[in-house]
């Protein structure tokens, strides 16, 4: 490791006078440790930022691309279902059933999302829905796996460069790259797995309320019931969810409140509610900006992206709000369906979480 104070003191002596006053040998100094740290710092930046464009080369080559290209297929392979179940349904005579696949036909050449939630769906669209998801859960595994694959090396370089900035006494530069580090690797999942268990009926779902997944949930007060795929809160209920959590993470549930104003589900440091004296859905810290007001027994589709960079909450699809990220990851998920203030019930369904 390069010691710049052992090679510019003896550099300064070697061209300095031996009749230079003071003053002036200090002043030359001066000059000299400026010079020569300005050009290890740009050195030093110059190794940061070629360690970085090479991440997001290799990030993009065997993360990124594969990722959209398998995405790209999947939603080819879900097309030809749908244009086969569309004959088959023709064949059949079954028009409520041909309608609602030429709508899911056109729906996926507009390259429009899929709908977070399913209603009054046909049985055919329902069941080719459900394996699209299935499997796209499992790509998003794979990516991360991907990710984790290409940011561990990385991570590694990062931390000699901030042990050899350290012993050098650039304590700036070490504490940048320590952060960035810290950054990234708090996106590495420790254990990367699905929340994939069986129903009730032998099916394989990533729901958190169905199957194995129910045991990881902990109820701290209140009345919960865990009835078909949904789980259903009253009173002043909270109830925690224990599970395999790392940041960046995607919580998707569909939320029904059918009495109170004091849902919320609460990750970390950041939590969705619904606050003050009107039905509004939002993120907290965040203030009144950016509220979604809902109805009572009406259902709603619920995205969270969760990040240390930032929050981000779409409803049925839409972007609403955006605040800070967490500045650690959760140990636990915890909802609510209502408090001292406002005993409610609320229905959660459909609830995933992925990385």
């Amino acid at each position: 490791m390069f010691d710049a104070q052992s090679f510019i003191v003896p550099l300064a002596k070697s061209i300095m006078p031996s009749d230079m006053n003071l003053f002036l040998k200090t002043l030359l100094l001066v000059a000299l440790s400026f010079f020569i740290g300005s050009r290890i710092s740009h050195a030093a930046s110059s190794e940061l930022t070629a360690l970085q464009e090479q991440y997001e080369k290799a990030l993009k080559e065997r993360v990124t691309n594969i990722y959209e290209t398998d995405v790209q297929q999947l939603t080819a392979n879900y097309f030809t279902g749908v244009e086969r179940a569309i004959g088959e349904a023709r064949k059949a005579g079954d028009l409520p059933t041909v309608l609602a696949l030429e709508e899911e036909s056109k729906r996926i050449i507009k390259k429009e999302p899929m709908p977070a939630k399913d209603d009054k769906l046909v049985p055919s669209l329902l069941k080719l829905r459900e394996i699209y998801r299935a499997s796209l859960a499992k790509l998003d595994v794979k990516k991360a796996t991907n990710r984790a694959t290409v940011l561990a090396p990385y991570l590694v370089r990062l931390k000699q460069m901030e042990i050899e900035f350290t012993k050098g006494n650039r304590l700036t530069e070490a504490k940048e790259i320590m952060d960035c580090r810290e950054s990234l690797a708090s996106g590495l999942p420790t254990k990367i797995e699905p929340a994939i268990s069986a129903s009730s009926d032998g099916k394989k779902s990533n729901s958190l309320v169905v199957g194995d997944n129910v045991k990881k949930w902990k109820p701290v007060k209140g009345e919960w019931k865990f009835e078909n795929g949904t789980l259903l809160g009253s009173g002043a209920s909270e109830i925690d969810f224990y599970g395999v959590i790392s940041t960046p993470f995607v919580l998707r549930f569909t939320i029904n409140v059918l009495e109170g104003m004091r849902p919320r589900v609460k990750m970390g440091d950041v939590e969705f509610a619904n606050e003050g004296y009107e039905k509004t859905f939002g993120l907290y810290p965040g203030g009144k900006a950016d509220l979604f007001p809902y109805k009572q027994k009406t259902k709603y589709a619920i995205m969270i992206k969760v990040s240390t960079k930032a929050t981000e909450l779409y409803i049925d699809d839409k972007l609403i709000s955006s605040i800070s990220g967490i500045k650690k990851k959760p140990e636990y998920f915890r909802f609510c369906a209502g408090d001292g203030w406002s005993q409610g019930s609320v229905e959660y369904s459909e609830v995933t979480l992925s990385h």
